[in-house]
């Protein structure tokens, strides 16, 4: 079926209205006072209609929608009017029998011949399985994988039966010419993209919203060539071809999304429909393409999907973390004992400081496992900060490594900061962003091995702070891309272990900003961060404390913790020290001891069997003479059922910790201005 150009548009003019009939995308038209002139079936269908035709010369939205969604349109519809601008809106609207829907429309002016506005057109693209897709994402927490290849399209599917109610109404041969044309006018001007193949896969006919989306010059030259075109992706192409295959053999409507490329070769996103069109006779003669444009939404997928990743991983990791810091505290305890103990011999005591050493370094391991896993936004720390020092102080840092590295290897790294321009202060918490910094700046140097450089820029954009990191190194693969923030991930096998970049992503999150990377193999890597700018730079004022008389001696102490090698350890800790000391190992023992005998102090763990440290602390602030309260946890994040509960505690540890902060702590708490 090879038409030459005036075939081709005299079937586009006979045959428009099938195709806006037959699109899955909802289409009506509305004059300037707003009454509906036309609906196309999908809207028919999917609102439940029977019979459209009771609803045209009537006000638009009807009277079965949402107020807020009636009040909505009709706003936007009177800016289209007035201004001649193109809006979009989302939608959640309801059919006939109240059930709720949700739409992603655009409202298009129409001009007549003089540039007059003639009427409005309304594109409607059912986004209700995409939001019910969204909703999943956010709410699960164990199969992520699963949930994510199970989300639905976002197009609703088509309709099978083909309604055409306008023609009906048609009284004469030249009011459905003026009509076909009209149709034509609102396939150009809707922002759903149209393609007509013919049964040899031959392009026919698109609208302007695919041209311009693919940055097209003359589309004309395209017609009557094979489609899907030779500039997309191969695996996008054989995509393509078998799906309209498929169409023409069995008459299916298929829907899938591809990633395409434009006539310059830039990626994008579409979700496609394939819709077959029969003539007269039954016979298929010939196949829409409907394509919405799904960039934004996988921009806005990929996020939720790393951050339900996060989530993922971080409820696992919090109940690993709480376990070996559990183990860290009881070889920690013993550890600062036995140094009291044989202070007097060197060579014990070195090797004790050794094993102290590496408890710290299990304690900060541990703490990072639970960093990258932090995307919430935590503002108590937060203070007005340049960035542009901060990136000094990261570079100055990592300084002593890439000098070493050249001048023992004899290759040169060079760092740029030419780039770097005077920006607003930004509100974060300095010690994290340059621990963001200095493991970008470290990456970078493991990319470039042999040497190479490394710059940086700033600018402001709007209300935005951005920040750019280039380096000449290695680049990365697509599927070290895709990885590069997931934890454990590494490259660096088996130096590195994975948290370095997902530990940076948890903590620009955690600041309401974005880092994005841009890298091929062999061209190096940029990343590029992005903070909400402060308005006002403050500076932090240091606030001197009060001396405080110690009082954490000769105390009556109850320790419970679910560990008896940690109730041990305190134990002999305390009890030296001159306190009382009783320990147990579950909370409903200590429930019982607290209420039949009175304690200066209580050290409590928080998650333990047979009654938990919450329900230990409840118990002591429903006394009538309360005493201190020390949490002990080998738990990393902040203990929010507590103060949420507004429950009473004088100071938190978490595990392991050193007996001297311990003692601090106590004093603190029985010091002559605490309460």
């Amino acid at each position: 079926m090879k038409n030459n150009n005036s075939d081709i548009h005299k079937m586009i003019e006979k045959q428009s209205r099938s195709w806006l009939e037959y699109s899955p995308v909802c289409t009506k038209i509305v004059d300037l006072d707003y009454n509906l002139q036309y609906m196309s079936s999908a809207g028919i269908k999917g609102l439940g209609i029977d019979d459209i035709t009771p609803f045209y010369g009537k006000p638009y939205p009807f009277d079965f929608y949402p107020e807020p969604f009636r009040n909505l349109t009709v706003k936007n519809l009177d800016k289209v009017k007035e201004t001649g601008d193109v809006i979009t809106q989302e939608d959640s609207v309801v059919d006939i029998e109240g059930n709720e829907l949700w739409y992603h429309s655009t409202l298009v002016p129409v001009n007549n011949d003089e540039g007059r506005i003639d009427y409005i057109m309304i594109v409607s693209v059912d986004t209700t399985d995409r939001h019910k897709a969204i909703q999943k994402i956010k709410n699960f927490d164990k199969s992520l994988e699963k949930q994510v290849a199970e989300r639905t399209g976002e197009l609703v599917k088509t309709n099978e039966e083909l309604e055409i109610e306008i023609i009906k109404r048609m009284k004469t041969e030249e009011r459905l010419q003026g009509t076909l044309e009209q149709s034509r006018i609102w396939l150009d001007n809707s922002p759903v993209c149209t393609k007509i193949v013919d049964l040899d896969f031959n392009l026919q006919y698109m609208s302007d919203a695919g041209v311009q989306a693919l940055k097209i010059n003359d589309v004309t030259a395209l017609y009557g060539k094979p489609y899907p075109f030779d500039f997309f992706p191969e695996s996008t192409k054989k995509s393509l071809i078998k799906s309209l295959e498929r169409v023409r053999e069995t008459g299916e409507t298929i829907t899938g999304e591809a990633p395409v490329a434009d006539i310059d070769g830039n990626e994008m996103w579409f979700q496609a429909t394939l819709v077959p069109v029969r003539d007269d006779e039954g016979r298929i003669d010939f196949i829409i393409v409907v394509s919405v444009d799904i960039n934004e939404r996988k921009k806005m997928e990929k996020a939720l999907v790393q951050s339900e990743k996060l989530k993922s991983i971080g409820t696992i990791t919090a109940g690993i973390s709480h376990e070996f810091n559990n183990i860290l505290a009881i070889i920690s305890g013993n550890v600062q004992l036995l140094e009291e103990t044989y202070e007097d011999q060197g060579e014990l005591t070195d090797m004790l400081r050794t094993i102290g050493k590496a408890v710290d370094d299990g304690a900060e391991i541990s703490r990072n496992m639970l960093k990258f896993t932090m995307t919430k936004k935590g503002t108590e720390k937060f203070v007005s900060s340049h960035i542009r020092d901060l990136i000094r102080q990261s570079v100055e840092f990592t300084m002593p490594r890439w000098k070493n590295m050249s001048q023992t290897k004899g290759i040169n790294y060079q760092i740029a900061k030419e780039g770097m321009k005077s920006v607003s202060p930004v509100m974060c918490n300095p010690t994290e962003i340059k621990e963001v910094f200095i493991n970008i700046i470290n990456n970078a140097l493991d990319a470039m091995p042999e040497g190479g450089s490394i710059s940086f820029s700033t600018w402001d954009r709007d209300e935005t702070v951005l920040v750019s990191i280039t380096d000449t190194g290695e680049g990365m693969s697509e599927e070290v891309k895709k990885n590069i923030f997931d934890p454990f991930f590494s490259t660096k096998t088996p130096k590195g272990t994975g948290l370095g970049m997902s530990i940076a992503y948890g903590i620009v999150t955690r600041h309401g900003g974005k880092i994005e990377i841009e890298s091929e193999v062999g061209e190096g890597s940029t990343f590029t961060l992005e903070f909400p700018s402060a308005k006002t730079f403050v500076s932090p004022k240091a606030i001197p404390k009060p001396e405080q008389k110690s009082k954490g001696k000769n105390l009556s102490i109850l320790v419970v913790d679910d560990e008896e090698d940690i109730c041990d350890t305190l134990d002999q800790f305390l009890s030296k020290r001159g306190n009382k000391v009783k320990a147990i190992d579950n909370g409903a023992g200590a429930i019982k001891l607290i209420n039949s005998e009175y304690f200066d102090l209580v050290l409590c763990d928080l998650a333990m069997p047979n009654g938990s440290g919450f329900d230990v602390i409840k118990a002591i602030n429903r006394l009538g003479k309360i005493p201190k309260i020390g949490i002990i946890t080998g738990w990393g994040e902040k203990i929010k059922p507590i103060e949420e509960e507004g429950t009473k505690v004088d100071f938190v540890l978490k595990k392991p910790f050193k007996y001297s902060a311990l003692s601090k702590c106590i004093d603190d708490a029985f010091s002559a201005d605490s309460r």
